[in-house]
Parts: C-alpha cells; structure tokens; sequence
C-alpha cells in the first residue's frame, strides 16, 4: 500500500458528501440480487473476486474506488529509486526517470548510433552520450506538481495523459507550467501517463475537490489522451484494482501468431477438435493452422468479444462525450472555465521529441501552450 494511502485517509468522500445524484448511482449498483457476485465456491465467484473468499454479500465504496485509482497513479515510481529533496520542498518526491523516460531504455537509445545522434541534436546529452539532469517532483498524490495539502495559490488544472504530465522533458518547459506561468498561476498538472479521459473524469468527479480546494481552481485545461483508452475496475485476490485498454490490439488475427492457442477460449467445441486448439504450441504448426482455416473462425470469435465491442470509434465517442460532460459539469458547479485541447490539431505536430523520443519536446509543448493561453485568455486576463 502506499504512503499516500496511508496518511491520506481522512479526505475519503462518502455517500453523506458526494453529490445527490452520484448517490443514487451508488445505492443502485450496491442494491439488488442482480449484483450480487457468487459465493467463493463458485467458479465465477473465484474468477472475479481473484480466489478470495467472501461470506458476505459483496457491495463497494469510494474509499475502496479511491484507494485503486489512487494505487494506479503511485504504480509508475514504486521501483524507481527516489531522489533527495531539498528540506522546504513544496514536493513529496522526486525521481530521475520515469516510465517511459526510463533508464534502461536510455541506455538502448545510446547504443543505438542514429538515437544517439538524434539525443544529442535534441539537447539530451553531451557529446559523450551522458544524460542531462532531469527529474521529476510529484506531490503526496503522484502528481506532478506541489503538494494539494499545502497549496496556497490560485492555479490551474491541467487534465491528460503522458504529454500533459510531461514525460521525458523537465517542468518548465511542460505546456501545463507554461500556461500557468503566463497568468501567474499555480501549475496543477494532474496529467497521468497511460491513461483515457475516464480515468480523469472518475477523479474530478468524486475526489479532486476533497483533496484540492476548488476555490484556488481558476480555469481546468483538458488536453485529451488518445481515444481508446479505458478504465476497468477488476479485483486480484480480493483487492479493487485498475487495468487499462489500449486500442484493440487483441482483434487481429496475426496477433496469435507464436502464442499458444490453448490460450484461446475456443470458439466452439467443434472448432478446438478440429484445429486441436489445446496441444499446439510450436510456431510453424500455429501458421499452418491460421492459413488452414483457423483465422477465419478467430477473426468472427473476435469479433463480437466484449473487447472489441468496447473498442469501435462509436464507443471511443460514447465515453469521451461521457467523461467529457462529467467534467464540464464540475466545473459548471463551481464556475470554473473550461478549455479543451486535442493532439490531432495541427498545433500538436511534432517538431521535437522528449528524451525517451516518444514524447513531445520543449518546442512541441510550446506550440500547445499558446494554442491553450489563445483560448483562455477571453476567460483569464
């Protein structure tokens, strides 16, 4: 469990302070035979609740909902070694690398004479492939921006993923702290690499003004993460946790490709007897079976799996319009403007890289902010 989790337990919103109609959705899923998951003897049971055994009827609550989100935020640092702090930090932490700005893939990049050239171009090593300083200062709640127990100014919000956090480029020359800096602003970048704007909306929703005072919320920005990404509650071994899905990489057939097919669940009885589905391992038999007819059948057993369901444009629209009206109501309630950013503007273009060179550069983030301060400024002056 992490410290956050520990030391920030009182701020937890239950069902007396939340929202009237967040509520009822809360009493709704927690009352009913109809969402009662079976008894730990039960194979379904074990499969959801991860083996562990339940007596009693299984209900959930925002504590057990925040705890998860929470965890999935402080996931990214849990095995990065953890740099010193000056003594009056505003900050909680700080590290020197992070996913995917990591060490190991650093090194891969410097072995690498086209990346190493190309880092060295970029500003992100001497001559002699040696990084410059970079790290990252994340507050009690893994954020990448000062502690919400001790903030004190008026500030911005800036929701979205990996680009909005600033992954592989120092604070300063994030768009988020560039925007804040323009209005003389607090920068409270809650951008959170890897994840989809439900992920984001869940925590506007229900805890951002438990743990930060609305009343220093001068505008929130919203640079949405690509579109595809969803947030699913699921419990191991009896513990609430998230997992992601990015994009359908399940659905096409080559994805089977040199993996095992007893792993398939079978798309009927008679299609795993006819292309023995449970003993076959070896990569040139798997071909064999994918050319012989086996693909045909993956791809129509694909095809109507929660997954891909779940993963067409139409949904992608569905919960973007979802969470994008969860949090433009936030900020209706407390007269908070609203600014919303997208990567497929042509301000986003990438005309540099971070030093993971996956992410955007110093100048990209410039692009970005002032295609965001053209946008606030008919609301912040």
């Amino acid at each position: 469990m992490s410290s956050y989790i520990k030391n920030n337990s009182s701020n937890v919103p239950n069902s007396s302070n939340v929202p009237e109609h967040l509520r009822q959705a809360l009493v709704n899923v927690n009352t009913g035979d109809n969402h009662v998951i079976p008894q730990s003897q039960s194979d379904t049971g074990k499969k959801i609740l991860g083996g562990k055994r339940f007596t009693d009827v299984y209900t959930t609550n925002l504590s057990k909902i925040r705890k998860a989100w929470h965890e999935a935020v402080f996931s990214y640092i849990l095995n990065t070694p953890k740099l010193k702090l000056e003594a009056d930090s505003k900050y909680s932490k700080r590290v020197g690398w992070y996913p995917s700005d990591d060490e190991e893939g650093f090194i891969k990049n410097t072995q690498d004479e086209t990346s190493k050239k190309l880092m060295y171009k970029l500003g992100w090593t001497d001559a002699q492939g040696k990084t410059k300083d970079l790290w990252y200062n994340l507050n009690e709640f893994g954020f990448r921006c000062v502690n919400f127990s001790t903030a004190d100014r008026p500030g911005i919000v800036t929701l979205g993923c990996s680009f909005t956090f600033g992954v592989g480029i120092s604070n300063k020359d994030t768009f988020a702290q560039k925007v804040a800096s323009h209005y003389g602003l607090e920068n409270y970048n809650l951008g959170t690499p890897g994840r989809g704007l439900d992920f984001l909306s869940i925590y506007v929703s229900l805890f951002l003004e438990h743990e930060l005072n609305p009343e220093l919320i001068k505008a929130v920005v919203v640079y949405l993460p690509p579109a595809g990404r969803e947030t699913i509650f699921h419990y191991n071994d009896g513990d609430l946790q998230t997992a992601e899905m990015h994009n359908d990489v399940m659905a096409p057939t080559n994805w089977y490709q040199g993996k095992p097919l007893k792993n398939l669940v079978p798309v009927n009885s008679e299609v795993a007897g006819r292309f023995n589905l449970y003993d076959t391992e070896d990569k040139v038999e798997i071909q064999q079976k994918l050319d012989d007819g086996l693909s045909r059948y993956i791809d129509e057993y694909r095809s109507t799996l929660w997954e891909h369901l779940m993963m067409t444009k139409e949904n992608h629209f569905k919960r973007d319009m979802f969470s994008l009206n969860t949090i433009k109501l936030f900020c209706l309630e407390k007269n908070i403007p609203l600014v919303i950013a997208t990567q497929s503007s042509p301000i986003a273009t990438t005309i540099d890289f971070a030093r993971d060179l996956m992410h955007f550069g110093p100048k990209t983030h410039s692009n970005i902010a002032h295609d965001i301060i053209s946008q606030l400024n008919i609301h912040l002056s």
